[in-house]
């Protein structure tokens, strides 16, 4: 087990040294359904004889709010393989606060201009208790009787944060696709297209199957400036 560590530490620093690296931290804004406020520090490895692949680790925090009502919906796999099972809960003005570790690539096409993504990995999601309005689904009535909505249902925003393949993910996650243009040796602007996957859960599982959790998904376009580090 000793010698598997020492041999991954080796790897690492050879990597770290025989590897340039580019670090910078930034400030975006979302605007769509949803509205954003992101900011994000970020360690990228220069790879490639050319140094044109960009890969490496990063740190994502946000506010992700809207001034709108916002339909959620049943969010486990196993709960919304069935349309008829998929219950709705809507959030009032609903925001939340997540903060994820994240994997970045990009490309430099020319000195001045590169393409890239980025993908929320893992992490956790703050926000405070807010109102909401349950809808039951076909399958819920045909199990708890005639469509009753329940008003004033208190919600909030699912801590724990997993981005994975389709209704397996959990949490709130960002992932991005983005062009980046150089302005100088120091700053850099940013034009993004984002996908946020935002989750809430009742206090209590009222939904089918008795479920407590409710996804939305809403897409963005950002912008922003990025300070670099050299």
């Amino acid at each position: 087990m000793t010698g598997r560590i020492l041999l991954i530490v080796t790897l690492f620093f050879s990597f770290n040294a025989i590897s340039q690296r580019e670090h910078f931290t930034g400030l975006y804004l979302g605007f769509g359904k949803t509205n954003s406020i992101t900011a994000d520090i970020v360690k990228n490895f220069k790879l490639l004889k050319s140094e044109r692949l960009y890969i490496g680790p990063g740190v994502r925090a946000g506010f992700i709010y809207t001034s709108n009502n916002i339909s959620f919906y049943t969010a486990p796999a196993k709960h919304s393989k069935e349309s008829s099972a998929i219950d709705t809960l809507i959030v009032n003005k609903p925001w939340s606060i997540p903060i994820n570790i994240n994997f970045n690539v990009s490309y430099l096409l020319s000195k001045k201009l590169s393409l890239g993504l980025n993908l929320d990995i893992v992490g956790i999601t703050f926000g405070s208790k807010q109102n909401g309005s349950y809808f039951p689904s076909i399958k819920q009535q045909e199990t708890k009787g005639a469509r009753t909505v329940l008003n004033n249902e208190s919600v909030k925003p699912m801590i724990n944060n997993f981005n994975m393949i389709g209704n397996y993910r959990k949490g709130t996650t960002i992932n991005e696709v983005f062009a980046r243009y150089n302005l100088n040796e120091r700053f850099s602007a940013k034009l993004g297209y984002i996908l946020i996957t935002n989750e809430f859960i009742t206090k209590s599982r009222i939904g089918y199957n008795n479920n407590y959790r409710y996804r939305n998904t809403s897409s963005q376009f950002s912008f922003g400036l990025s300070y670099h580090f050299i």
